[in-house]
């Protein structure tokens, strides 16, 4: 009687072998992405908070120091006649994506929000730093590329509009 499958056929086994590696290796690529993204941003975000006096610059190395720094650099948040910090309102709505992230209806609204408003604050930042590219990086911004961007324009001089 033929053995059509002993569990151990090299055929099966290499191709699961190979799912594996492969998968170990697109793990190993994203996770060197992001490294060198976080350094991008992180240097983009100290250079330019360091031009423009912002103390604590270092803070842009810390995970959530840094939407702090990318607040301080974007200026206030209007709303109406009120002005909002946003290096504390930023943090606020990260804070609030966190605590609601499991919570039915408050968790995709509170995603949604932070996403938006971390459009807005790099929006805000091209604004200041490439008035003319602004529109075009915060719409490359979506797909993540904000810390290219943002490395590409730190030694720019800031063209601060006050409303």
């Amino acid at each position: 009687m033929p053995n059509y499958y002993d569990g151990y056929s090299s055929m099966g086994g290499g191709f699961l072998w190979t799912v594996l590696a492969g998968s170990i290796i697109i793990i190993l690529l994203l996770l060197v992405v992001a490294l060198v993204f976080y350094v991008l941003n992180s240097i983009a975000l100290m250079t330019m908070a360091n031009n423009r006096g912002i103390d604590n610059a270092w803070l842009a190395w810390i995970p959530f120091g840094c939407f702090y720094i990318a607040g301080k650099l974007s200026g206030p948040t209007k709303i109406g006649e009120y002005k909002i910090p946003t290096e504390w309102a930023l943090n606020g709505v990260l804070l609030a994506k966190l605590l609601f992230h499991n919570v039915a209806l408050l968790g995709p609204v509170s995603s949604l929000l932070f996403i938006v408003y971390g459009l807005y604050v790099v929006h805000m930042i091209y604004k200041q730093y490439a008035e003319q590219s602004a529109v075009l990086y915060t719409v490359f911004s979506v797909i993540g590329l904000a810390p290219i961007f943002l490395f590409m324009i730190r030694n720019n001089e800031a063209v601060i509009v006050e409303e």
